[in-house]
């Protein structure tokens, strides 16, 4: 059973019967999202809403410092040497506490192919804010079955530096209009819903006006992790004065709210 304060000081609520669960670092929504699937013998669909995409390959970086760190001439294909093994290592033993003692090898942001890869998703689906960054190496994964705003609208993403006008951008990210610009297509399968709080860069972002679509993603999911990732909230929002804790506290209120009704 996950335990509150298990790792990256996990937070658990049930809201109305909802699992919702609260860590301080993204990469270790993956242990969380391996207990389900694991218990329920079950690859979940992932939907995410984060600022970056969070979708380089799992245990890349682990694989490389590795590499780098012999005499071997060929560095990256000592890297994918040491990945693969890694990947296999826990496929052999795969296990909850297993996976849970390999999350500290991941960056924050390979957890979703790291999922992918272990079988703990099928598909996902990344909303996010940034404009796409370039594939290196066949690391950053891209295809039909991820879903990003950028490749739809390439001019929503939002800076501190930003005009006005793009500013206003961020205040919808949960609106109804701006999430069906995104033309999701999800299937009829069970869902984790992710949420980054690095994706909510005002306090006007969690008060969506019109709010049907993350009603229904929020009503609809199996349960919901959320990732404070309190350093690029910090580098990311346009408000100084909006900090970590109230965009915490808003969202969870959201989420209550939404459930009670």
């Amino acid at each position: 059973m996950l335990r509150e304060g298990q790792f990256s000081n996990l937070r658990i609520f049930c809201i109305n019967n909802k699992k919702v669960y609260i860590v301080d670092d993204h990469n270790y929504t993956l242990p969380i999202w391996s207990y389900y699937s694991l218990q329920n013998n079950y690859k979940y669909d992932l939907i995410t809403l984060d600022y970056h995409a969070d979708t380089i390959i799992g245990f890349n970086d682990y694989a490389y410092e590795k590499a780098f760190k012999t005499s071997y001439v060929d560095t990256f294909e000592l890297r994918d040497w040491f990945r693969e093994e890694k990947v296999k290592e826990i496929l052999n033993n795969k296990s909850f506490n297993i996976i849970l003692d390999n999350t500290s090898l991941l960056d924050c942001d390979e957890h979703i192919l790291a999922a992918f890869e272990l079988g703990i998703i099928t598909e996902y689906h990344v909303i996010y804010c940034m404009d796409k960054y370039d594939e290196y190496g066949g690391e950053h994964c891209k295809n039909e079955k991820i879903y990003c705003e950028a490749f739809e609208n390439p001019d929503k993403y939002c800076y501190k530096t930003c005009p006005e006008i793009e500013r206003n951008r961020c205040h919808n990210r949960l609106d109804d209009e701006y999430l069906k610009d995104i033309k999701l297509n999800l299937s009829n399968r069970k869902y984790i819903l992710d949420m980054d709080l690095d994706y909510f860069q005002t306090r006007e972002s969690l008060k969506p006006i019109r709010h049907n679509v993350i009603n229904d993603l929020i009503k609809n999911s199996e349960f919901i992790t959320i990732a404070r990732s309190e350093k690029y909230f910090n580098e990311l929002r346009i408000d100084d004065s909006f900090n970590i804790d109230e965009a915490e506290n808003n969202l969870v209120q959201l989420i209550e709210e939404i459930l009670s009704n």
